[in-house]
C-alpha cells in the first residue's frame, strides 16, 4: 500500500531530492529508502 502512494509521489515530483525528503517525512524509519 505504501510502495502504491510512493509511487504516486514520485510521478509528482520528478526530482529525486524531492522524493527523497517525501519518504523521509513518511517513512523516518528509511526503509522505504532501502527499497529503492
Amino acid at each position: 500500500m505504501d510502495i502504491g502512494f510512493f509511487f504516486l509521489d514520485l510521478q509528482t515530483f520528478p526530482t529525486a531530492v524531492g522524493f527523497s525528503q517525501i519518504i523521509f517525512l513518511f517513512n523516518p524509519r528509511g526503509r522505504t529508502i532501502e527499497l529503492i
